[in-house]
């Protein structure tokens, strides 16, 4: 149950910058969807392209959520 209401909170947060943590690893970038338990991020990478990434995450690996007030 808490799965579902966390999806459905993170989907008013979609085109936002968030922080994921999952286990020992951050995650920071814009929340591009949620689809089930799977949560899409796109990530700036800090190298000298600046280029970006898709990362997807599970919910269920999730330590953490930040997002700004």
């Amino acid at each position: 149950m808490f799965q579902s209401l966390l999806s459905l909170q993170l989907r008013t947060l979609i085109n936002q910058p968030i922080r994921v943590a999952v286990g020992e690893t951050l995650f920071t970038g814009t929340l591009l969807s949620i689809s089930g338990n799977i949560l899409t991020l796109s990530e700036s990478t800090d190298s000298y392209e600046r280029a970006t990434r898709r990362t997807s995450v599970n919910l269920r690996q999730v330590s953490f959520i930040q997002v700004s007030a």
